[in-house]
């Protein structure tokens, strides 16, 4: 597994220094509730988890929290479903959470389950292919 996770991405090699992805392994576990044993499986489908900035992942972190909704308890079970939010635009999660609310009616109050529930709508569908 770890010889694909270099093929994917192999500036975890050179490129990160062993402080910062343990910083960035603490932030997903402690503060964004990413489980243990659900971590290497994500790093597994997405190797460049790991080569974000700790502050992007903050920002992300902090977005899904505060601007979609998404609960405490929930946080870490969205990013094991998809942790290739982590990597999308802010911009484009957030025209995909107005077009939830004003095209499909997606109340404030339930976005952040819905996202729970099917974290890829916040980026892994067309807008268009959504209508």
């Amino acid at each position: 597994k770890l010889g694909h996770v270099l093929e994917t991405f192999p500036q975890l090699l050179g490129s990160l220094a062993l402080d910062s992805m343990q910083a960035k392994v603490a932030f997903l576990v402690d503060h964004a509730g990413v489980s243990k044993p659900k971590l290497g499986q994500m790093v597994e489908w997405f190797p460049s988890l790991l080569g974000y900035s700790l502050d992007n992942m903050e920002e992300h972190v902090n977005y899904l929290r505060e601007d979609v909704g998404v609960r405490e308890a929930k946080l870490g079970q969205v990013l094991e479903k998809f942790p290739a939010v982590m990597g999308l635009a802010l911009e484009n999660m957030a025209a995909h959470v107005d077009f939830l609310k004003n095209r499909l009616g997606v109340s404030e109050a339930r976005l952040g389950q819905v996202v729970e529930t099917l974290p890829h709508v916040l980026g892994s569908y067309s807008l268009d292919n959504m209508e």
